[in-house]
C-alpha cells in the first residue's frame, strides 16, 4: 500500500507524463500549472488576450500540464518552477493541486522560491473561483496582469466576460444523504 504513490510517482516520471507545453526553454518569470480541462482554458485565455504560443512565451510564459495530479511528481514540477517568480494555478473546484505545489516548494526550501497564487492572489483577496468551473475569461483576468497584457485589452476582455456571464441558478438543492 505504502509503495503505490511513490510508485505512480516515478511510472510519471519515466514516462514524462507532465509536460511544459509553452516557455520550456525560455527564461520565463510567470508559471502557469493547469491540469486537466484548466490546460485547455489557458491556451483559449491566452487567445482571449490575444497571446499566441510565440507571443505568450516571448511575455515571459512557461505553462504546465500535469497527468498525475495526486501525488504529483516533485521532479519534473521542481523543474517547471526554476527561475520563476510566480505560478498560478489554475483548476476547478477546491485547491488540490494548488496545495501540494506550495507544500512541496515550501518543503526544497528554496532561496527565492516563487510566489504561488491560485484561489487567491498576494494579498490573499479571491482570484480564481474556489467552487464550480474556471472559464477562459475569468483566467485572462488573472493572468493577463501577470504578463503585462496592456489594460485596454483587459478592459475588452472583463467587458465581455460581464456580457457572457450566466446567473446561477435560484433553486439550489440541498445536499442530503439517505
Amino acid at each position: 500500500q505504502r509503495a503505490k504513490l511513490p510508485a505512480a510517482q516515478a511510472f510519471a516520471r519515466a514516462n514524462a507524463l507532465d509536460r511544459v507545453t509553452i516557455g520550456a526553454n525560455t527564461r520565463a518569470k510567470v508559471g502557469v500549472i493547469a491540469p486537466g480541462r484548466a490546460y485547455h482554458d489557458v491556451r483559449e485565455a491566452c487567445r482571449e488576450l490575444g497571446l499566441s504560443e510565440t507571443a505568450a512565451e516571448g511575455a515571459g510564459l512557461r505553462l504546465y500540464k500535469p497527468a498525475l495530479i495526486w501525488p504529483l511528481e516533485p521532479q519534473a514540477l521542481l523543474r517547471f518552477a526554476e527561475g520563476l517568480e510566480t505560478i498560478l494555478i489554475v483548476e476547478d473546484n477546491r485547491p488540490l493541486v494548488e496545495d501540494q505545489v506550495k507544500s512541496l516548494l515550501y518543503d526544497q526550501r528554496l532561496a527565492r522560491p516563487p510566489l504561488v497564487i491560485g484561489k487567491r492572489d498576494r494579498n490573499g483577496a479571491p482570484l480564481l473561483p474556489e467552487t464550480l468551473e474556471v472559464d477562459p475569461l475569468t483566467i485572462a483576468l488573472a493572468l493577463g496582469p501577470l504578463l503585462g497584457v496592456a489594460a485596454e485589452r483587459l478592459a475588452a476582455v472583463a467587458a465581455k466576460r460581464e456580457r457572457t456571464t450566466v446567473a446561477p441558478p435560484l433553486d439550489v438543492r440541498t445536499p442530503y444523504f439517505c
